[in-house]
């Protein structure tokens, strides 16, 4: 039989721990630990890990169904790996191993491959300082970022955070987290009534918009006409009391309202109902930091697009 791994230099004190046995144990125990929650909130970290989980699993199942067809050769790769940090495997002979039994064979350019994995790596470096904060990016509080909405709160839509990259959703998570228990001392509403609505400046509203916002629009000043008053006096009258600057509006408190003011007008919520975590909405934007065959403006790892 071919021998299908690298050589290296074996202690036989040692060898009686480089079983086929030990080894699955060792896979199965760093595959739990792999997907083991809390994950990196580093993305880049996160893939990795993921990563790493496919690939123990993977080496499990292909070293247990080896050790039913040839023990041998299992005990040979056993022996070879010893885990990832004990005294192999030689990684750069397993690069050899790798071109001369893989490589070549499928006429593949490992040169190439080498080439993409340091691009990926100088990538990922980049993605890790950026998650980092160690760039030269601008930050912005929360005051700034609001802007001159006078707004008192931010809602943000239950359907498009859970459909964002699940990285992403994990470090967003850890930040609500942090919120909250930063703020459990302060005393807070039981709970929130939000409507979806569009934004209108009062003085654009008809009588029937304004009627369903419970306001009011006063022409004539407070007045009011006199009762039985026929059409021809009531057009004197009107004529008379009515204000030259435009009409008062008053909401349903009583409180005068100027007519550029910005009201919520109710209206059918466009983004759809998060229906218990299944709804999905494709973002724009990607964080995998890789952007291989995706518009690299698209990632929120790329300063342009985040900004």
């Amino acid at each position: 039989m071919t021998d299908t791994t690298a050589n290296i230099d074996t202690n036989e004190d040692e060898r009686e721990d480089r079983t086929p046995e030990t080894l699955l144990l060792d896979l199965a125990q760093n595959q739990i630990r792999s997907i083991s929650s809390p994950m990196p909130k580093n993305p880049g970290a996160m893939g990795w890990q993921c990563m790493a989980a496919s690939t123990m699993a993977l080496a499990a199942r292909l070293l247990h169904t080896v050790q039913q067809v040839a023990p041998e050769q299992a005990a040979e790769i056993a022996d070879w790996y010893h885990g990832p940090f004990g005294d192999g495997p030689d990684l750069m002979d397993f690069t050899e191993w790798l071109d001369v039994t893989v490589a070549q064979p499928a006429q593949a350019d490992i040169e190439a491959w080498i080439a993409d994995g340091r691009r990926r790596a100088q990538e990922a470096k980049r993605v890790s300082e950026k998650a980092e904060g160690s760039t030269d990016e601008p930050t912005r509080d929360i005051h700034t970022h609001m802007g001159l909405s006078y707004a008192n709160y931010l809602v943000l839509p239950r359907t498009l955070l859970q459909s964002m990259p699940e990285a992403w959703q994990h470090q967003f998570v850890v930040l609500l987290s942090q919120l909250e228990a930063a703020f459990q001392h302060v005393p807070q509403a039981e709970g929130y009534k939000v409507d979806a609505a569009t934004e209108h400046e009062v003085s654009d509203l008809n009588d029937a918009q304004l009627k369903s916002l419970g306001i009011t629009k006063d022409w004539y000043r407070g007045a009011t006409p006199p009762a039985g008053a026929g059409e021809t006096e009531l057009t004197e009258w009107q004529a008379e009391y009515e204000n030259p600057d435009g009409p008062q509006y008053f909401n349903a408190y009583g409180t005068e309202l100027e007519g550029s003011s910005c009201v919520l007008l109710p209206t059918v919520d466009p983004v759809p109902h998060y229906n218990r975590g299944r709804t999905r909405v494709e973002p724009q934007l990607h964080c995998c930091g890789n952007c291989e065959g995706v518009d690299p403006g698209t990632c929120l790892m790329n300063e342009e697009s985040a900004s």
